[in-house]
């Protein structure tokens, strides 16, 4: 399977995948998991509070129902943002689809911090991010493992909108 001229990025959180999604609706879509991966029958979900809100009842759908989503969309838009998950990448590496991560350097970990409390993102979850950044086990794993197309380390002042621009010549 290909992508039909659709670009799949996964980015780290906090670097800007929703901010470019939301001012360019016409070309990308941002198809956050939490909306496939979690049930959660009694309220409405804010996505960025809820990443820490473990009251919930895992989707026996996920990951499919998200793959399935991605693949229903290619070629409607230019880029889907995804989810950085293991799973969801062992599934794309299946399909053949080609996919980019973008990574955050290590000296960016404070400001992803301080950026995910800005967006509104709650404690418990600001500390899985800091976890997961203190340690090497999830990029190795991203890094050697999946069969992503290309792995970018994005720059601490670069986002995603950047790297659109200077990859693909997009004007912000």
């Amino acid at each position: 399977m290909n992508n039909k001229g659709t670009v799949i990025i996964s980015a780290w959180g906090c670097l800007g995948k929703t901010t470019f999604a939301k001012a360019h609706p016409d070309i990308c879509l941002d198809i956050e998991s939490i909306h496939y991966s979690r049930i959660y029958p009694t309220k409405v979900v804010n996505d960025e509070f809820s990443k820490g809100d473990f009251n919930f009842v895992p989707n026996p759908a996920y990951p499919q129902n998200y793959i399935n989503d991605v693949v229903a969309n290619l070629g409607k838009y230019k880029f889907i943002f995804v989810t950085l998950a293991r799973e969801l990448f062992a599934e794309f590496d299946k399909l053949g689809l080609e996919y980019t991560i973008l990574y955050p350097l290590k000296t960016r970990k404070q400001q992803i911090l301080s950026d995910a409390r800005k967006r509104g993102n709650n404690e418990p979850f600001i500390k899985i991010l800091d976890r997961i950044l203190s340690s090497s086990e999830e990029h190795d794993y991203l890094k050697n493992k999946c069969k992503y197309k290309e792995f970018v380390y994005l720059p601490d002042n670069e986002y995603v909108t950047d790297y659109i621009h200077r990859k693909y010549n997009y004007e912000r």
